[in-house]
């Protein structure tokens, strides 16, 4: 909804209260960065990506405190996991694990219809504790190269039978880079 707001704020020329749209989404987004579960990051990535569409009224802007405020804001941002996605891969790792492991767990509710026992537990929690580790990697190609190779041990089963049910991640990364590069740019078109 704010988007749309922030469109019909430019369209009607109020390209103050635009801004502040954009300011908004921008806090809604840092708020958002908690790192604790992959879908709340990635929601946050998702609000932030809508300040993508609505750089065009930044260059329109003649006043330094407003550009500054939302400035300020979105420089609070980790240059590297600005939304928590890298983050929120132990986080869903440590929860996964303990619901694997609960007394009660229902196997259906992840499309599985076979049960397992504590090794395929231990497979799971050591091929995301990987998965962990290859999002830390800073060098995009090196991280992808990474991503590719646990890809293929998933898929040849080495990672067991749950992280092929739970660990559809590769996607993610590409997501962590771009959102990365979209704030850099962002902050960039600020400061210029």
């Amino acid at each position: 909804l704010i988007q749309f707001s922030i469109q019909g704020d430019i369209n009607n020329g109020k390209i103050g209260e635009a801004l502040q749209g954009v300011h908004a989404i921008a806090e809604m987004s840092v708020q958002g960065d908690q790192g604790e579960s992959a879908i709340g990051s990635l929601v946050a990535a998702s609000n932030f990506a809508a300040v993508r569409e609505s750089t065009s009224i930044i260059d329109k802007i003649n006043d330094p405190v407003r550009i500054g405020a939302l400035l300020e804001t979105v420089q609070g941002m980790d240059e590297f996991d600005p939304f928590g996605i890298r983050k929120s891969l132990s986080s869903e790792r440590d929860i996964m694990v303990e619901w694997l492991r609960s007394p009660n767990v229902d196997v259906s509710l992840i499309g599985m219809d076979e049960t397992f026992n504590d090794e395929d537990i231990s497979q799971y929690a050591k091929a995301m504790t990987t998965v962990s580790e290859i999002f830390q990697i800073e060098d995009k190609q090196e991280a992808l190269t990474a991503m590719k190779n646990w890809d293929l041990a998933l898929e040849s089963g080495e990672m067991g039978v749950l992280a092929a049910e739970l660990s559809p991640v590769s996607m993610l990364l590409v997501t962590a880079f771009d959102s990365a590069e979209l704030v850099a740019t962002f902050k960039q078109l600020l400061q210029d």
